[in-house]
Formats: C-alpha cells, structure tokens, sequence
C-alpha cells in the first residue's frame, strides 16, 4: 500500500498482505482493496485520537482522582487525621506497576 502524507510531505510504503501466500492461495484484487480500505480507516481514526491530544492513562486517571479527593477531604474537617488516604492505597497497589499505568485508560 502506498499513501501520501501530508505532515511529513512524502509517500509511505506499507505491506499489509502477500498477494501470493505460500500454501498456493492467490489474494483477488477485491480482497487488496479491502484490506487497503480498512487499513485507511485505521489510520484515519488513530490520526482522529491523536488530534484530542494526549491520551487519558490510568496512571493520570488515578492521580487526578486522589487529587480531587484531597481537596474534598481537605473541606471537611471531621475527616481529617482519618486513614482514609486513596494515594497511598491506590500507590501501593496500581501505581507500582508501570506497565498497568502506561495503559490507556479506554483500554
């Protein structure tokens, strides 16, 4: 597949399929268009995530939440000195893990 962009101003070269597979079984150029067409679509929806910016991670996610609750718990008086602390929690046993982190939180 061979598609033009824009942002870099070149074509990029892409193989998505073998026309002649090695057990005989030749691709039909109705199958090629096919896959070229959903590879289009792939990259034009990956092209319409980015454009939103940066993706949410759980690793955000979970840093705005104990944010939020911070401020909140900080309001209220009676609360404090409680153990009721998410960041310690959630940093012992989500946070740790960089993997689980790095992970986009729509995944």
């Amino acid at each position: 597949m061979r598609r033009y962009d824009g942002a870099q101003r070149k074509y990029i070269l892409e193989t998505i399929a073998i026309a002649d597979a090695a057990d005989g079984e030749k691709m039909t150029f109705d199958a090629a268009v096919e896959l070229i067409g959903e590879r289009m679509k792939a990259i034009e929806e990956a092209a319409r995530i980015a454009s939103f910016g940066p993706s949410v991670t759980v690793r955000t996610a979970i840093e705005d939440y104990c944010s939020a609750r911070d401020k909140r718990e900080a309001k209220d008086h009676a609360r404090v000195g409680l153990k009721h602390d998410a960041r310690s929690r959630l940093g012992k046993h989500v946070l740790s893990d960089e993997i689980l982190t790095a992970t986009p939180l729509a995944a």
